[in-house]
């Protein structure tokens, strides 16, 4: 998983590669856990994606992105809003 670009002002992809089809969920928390962004809850197909997501109503600071398939972790990212 890769987010970009990073920081981040109104808009930003995130990318990632799947070996086999999955229900990915894609999250944003906010410094105190809490989720402010639920970007995505799909099932994504063996292969490359890309997701685009606004974060406009975001405020500046640090968030952490986390991807989840079925409970399981699959990354944590740090990004930054400008």
């Amino acid at each position: 998983f890769a987010v970009y670009p990073n920081p981040i002002q109104n808009q930003a992809n995130i990318s990632f590669e799947l070996a086999e089809s999955k229900n990915i969920e894609i999250n944003v928390f906010d410094a105190l856990g809490r989720v402010v962004k639920t970007i995505n809850n799909a099932e994504y197909a063996a292969g490359k994606h890309n997701v685009n997501i606004t974060t406009s109503n975001l405020e500046k600071g640090i968030y952490i992105l986390k991807a989840e398939s079925n409970g399981e972790l699959l990354t944590t990212e740090t990004i930054i809003k400008e």
